[in-house]
């Protein structure tokens, strides 16, 4: 497969990732809000979470972001219902420390890897 080809490939996953977003209402009561800034594009995500039994039970975001960054919210909100914060944390700290194919990770959280370049920033205290 030539170059081109994975970019047209690329492109057309994140494109269809972006184009169909879960969970894009915020919630009326959250348990926690949470704003991100991209100080590289300017994108915006907020996200509101409802926790029930140490679980997320209810997750609504607002995504104002490129195709990269409506592909990773379209990911990691496939993924959050029903995650605990340790869960979380954990796939927080593993695209920390390392993006490599030996981490190990939930297939869905490991379709993430490469969409996150300011994940580091991220304070895993936030979380809560």
């Amino acid at each position: 497969m030539s170059d081109t080809d994975l970019i047209k490939l690329y492109s057309q996953r994140i494109l269809a990732l972006a184009a169909d977003i879960p969970h894009t209402e915020r919630l009326s009561s959250p348990t926690a809000t949470i704003r991100r800034r991209s100080p590289l594009c300017g994108s915006t995500v907020t996200v509101d979470i409802v926790l029930k039994d140490g679980r997320i039970a209810e997750f609504g975001q607002d995504v104002k972001a490129c195709a990269l960054g409506q592909a990773s919210a379209a990911i990691a909100g496939a993924a959050m219902i029903g995650r605990n914060r340790a869960e979380v944390e954990r796939a927080v700290m593993q695209f920390t420390t390392d993006a490599t194919d030996e981490v190990l990770l939930p297939p869905v959280l490991r379709r993430l890897r490469g969409f996150l370049p300011g994940i580091a920033e991220l304070d895993p205290d936030e979380l809560a």
